[in-house]
């Protein structure tokens, strides 16, 4: 614990990396009169006296408590220890489900129990600082809007018929954060009563339930590293179906350091899969020159399969990555990324793992596109869509 010896003012910010603790920890003393902080300028930011650090710092009984409270904080789950968990999840359905579905009920669930913790831990947060109940539930304080009957406590209380009360609040979910969360839980159906036994879903609701989920707990880059684990086993699982919607990292990691990605550079997967090659941009540049500028990057994907876009949406969100722009359909029959001339918007960075050597696709479609993709070039073979996928990528590309 260091201590401080100028007479400046020190920020929230300042007083818990002296302590090593939380901003939490800070608010929580001073609720119980340890610590007192004067509020400073239009908005009243707390502001500490150096004076009053130091003697904490020096006081016994504070430094045992604080030492406790960051036992505590070991406590948390490292990464080994969160892909073990989650990967005891996925045990609980196996057998019950079939092997190429049950992946997609664990990442609904985890997500489901992610939005849940991290809206408790916001409106706990806002209501301890400013002690007002509208404020705390308002809809602004929230990244996800997590209706009252929709939160992770009311699932957990749930006696019977576990697998529609999922269902319902699936749809609430979906409703309350309408276009954000539109068809990440479409594919999930939990009412089939042969799949989901009442008894297997309260030990799978009662597994997810023996930590909290929030970001107090488990960071966006842990929980992320972590989903990204559960994608590789799944798809190991799977076989060759896994290459359907997962590529190896190793594959993904050599191909984005050959391209290189830049400060605000608009990246573009035309068939995203799990979303592993635009992680993968973002943590390249991050690793290189630092979160805020991988944060400049502009995201973009297309998947076909319902559950896998589901899973790249998720993957998404779980890195933080709200703004990744990911969009379901049908690449080659129906792009989503167009311009107001029907022509394909272009990118910088254009990266895929396509499915390979595909027989069947409305080749009639594409051969007349209107999108100008075959401009310039012969069309593509009738059984064949590799060719498709070609052109689709090369009239992707800015000029430039």
């Amino acid at each position: 614990m260091k201590s401080s010896k100028s007479n400046k003012l020190l920020s929230i910010s300042q007083v818990s990396r002296i302590f090593g603790i939380h901003k939490d920890t800070l608010r929580n003393w001073e609720e119980r009169g340890i610590i007192s902080p004067l509020r400073v300028g239009p908005r009243k930011d707390r502001k500490y006296r150096p004076e009053d650090i130091e003697k904490i710092a020096n006081d016994k009984s504070i430094v045992k408590e604080l030492d406790a409270e960051l036992d505590g904080e070991a406590k948390k789950m490292n990464l080994s220890e969160l892909k073990q968990f989650l990967w005891k999840s996925a045990d609980i359905l196996r057998g019950k489900v079939d092997g190429a579905d049950y992946k997609k009920y664990i990442f609904g669930l985890l997500f489901y129990k992610r939005i849940s913790d991290v809206w408790d831990e916001e409106y706990k947060k806002i209501l301890g600082e400013f002690g007002d109940e509208a404020l705390a539930r308002a809809d602004y304080n929230h990244r996800f809007q997590v209706p009252t009957d929709c939160r992770w406590e009311v699932i957990q209380k749930q006696a019977e018929g576990i697998g529609q009360k999922l269902n319902e609040i699936f749809d609430k979910l979906t409703n309350a954060n309408s276009p954000k969360l539109d068809k990440i839980f479409d594919d999930l159906d939990f009412g089939n009563k042969d799949k989901f036994p009442n008894e297997t879903l309260q030990k799978l609701i009662n597994h997810f339930s023996t930590y909290p989920f929030g970001d107090n707990y488990i960071s966006s880059d842990l929980l992320g590293d972590a989903y990204e684990y559960l994608i590789e086993q799944f798809a190991a699982g799977a076989g060759k179906k896994g290459g359907e919607f997962y590529t190896p990292r190793e594959v993904e990691r050599v191909i984005v350091q050959i391209l290189k990605p830049q400060e605000k550079d608009h990246i573009y997967d035309m068939t995203v899969g799990s979303g592993g090659f635009l992680l993968e941009a973002y943590h390249y540049l991050r690793d290189l020159a630092g979160e805020k500028k991988a944060r400049s990057l502009y995201l973009y994907g297309q998947e076909i399969n319902l559950g896998t876009f589901a899973i790249a949406k998720i993957n998404m969100f779980l890195h933080g990555l709200d703004s990744a722009d990911i969009r379901r359909g049908d690449t080659l029959a129906d792009p989503q990324f167009l311009n107001p001339d029907g022509s394909l918007q272009t990118f910088d960075i254009c990266v895929a793992n396509p499915p390979y050597s595909i027989k069947e696709y409305e080749h009639e479609k594409f051969k007349s596109d209107r999108h100008g993709r075959i401009s310039g070039y012969e069309a593509p073979p009738a059984k064949n869509a590799d060719f498709a996928f070609i052109l689709h990528m090369i009239k992707s590309m800015n000029e430039s």
